[in-house]
């Protein structure tokens, strides 16, 4: 039974060839219509194409983040700024090579975004957004601290007036080149994207987006009912609770439960079943 539903499922989760074969022919369009102002546009306005395509990827992420997740992220150009300062900071004082610090980058992105996610587990909605404020109104200040301006610039920043050259002495200008491999890159995080969306994680991620609130608390009532009933079956722990509720005023009673309830939605919501978070797409 189970094996059937999880066909259904993989089934269900495809696109419809007309879709798929669509879906296609408007990404390679969208490459060529990309690729052509490498041919016919200057190096300046190319340059402008460029910082176009690095705003897109910043961008893509977020679109997963709060489009697909559902959380509210007012910092997410902390992360973006910590990616750039690092590869800046790279290339300026240790003279690496400007293609070997993307990778850097990603990975130190990686360890700080895992950094602030792990005491943010247990927030959503406008706690989450508070949070994610606090870490973009933060960073600026940090990066022009007196002690770290060595570093960072400072006020002033890091300015980097050497663009990369084209490898193996290919006609091309910096500016164009920079724009094709940007281009590049944005069209691989665009096929990460959708692959990663499309599969079990994806499902998992659209989950927590789409429970509905009022599951989560029929669920949690039910479980408080069980424990009550639990208690009230021996005459000693009946006598207990008794005594607690006697303690405790109505409006302290009604905040522990609202508290816990909010808590346990989102270990719900990543536990939920392939099917059920896949019947929702």
């Amino acid at each position: 039974m189970s094996d059937e539903v999880a066909i259904r499922v993989s089934a269900a989760a495809r696109p419809a060839p007309s879709v798929a074969r669509t879906a296609t022919m408007a990404a390679i369009l969208l490459a060529v219509v990309a690729f052509v102002p490498t041919f016919l546009l200057s190096d300046y306005h190319l340059f402008q194409l460029t910082m176009v395509a690095v705003y897109a990827i910043a961008i893509l992420g977020l679109a997963i983040l709060t489009g697909f997740n559902g959380q509210i992220s007012l910092g997410h150009g902390a992360f973006f700024a910590i990616g750039a300062y690092i590869a800046a900071i790279l290339i300026s004082k240790f003279a690496v090579n400007p293609w070997l610090t993307i990778p850097v980058a990603a990975v130190v992105c990686l360890g700080a975004g895992f950094l602030f996610g792990l005491p943010a587990l247990r927030l959503e909605g406008l706690y989450l957004a508070l949070a994610t404020f606090a870490l973009a109104v933060a960073t600026p200040q940090l990066l022009k601290y007196k002690h770290a301006e060595g570093w960072t610039g400072g006020v002033q920043g890091i300015v980097i007036l050497d663009k990369p050259e084209a490898p193996f002495d290919l006609p091309i200008s910096q500016d164009r080149w920079l724009y094709l491999v940007t281009l590049a890159i944005v069209v691989v995080m665009l096929i990460v994207a959708r692959n990663l969306t499309r599969g079990r994680v994806g499902r998992a991620i659209v989950a927590i987006r789409d429970i509905d609130p009022g599951t989560a608390s029929a669920r949690e009532s039910t479980r408080w009912t069980r424990v009550s009933k639990a208690s009230s079956e021996s005459p000693v722990r009946a006598t207990m609770v008794l005594r607690l509720s006697g303690l405790l005023s109505r409006v302290t009673v009604f905040s522990v439960w609202s508290l816990n309830a909010n808590r346990s939605m989102r270990p719900m919501a990543s536990h939920l079943p392939i099917a059920s978070s896949a019947s929702r797409l």
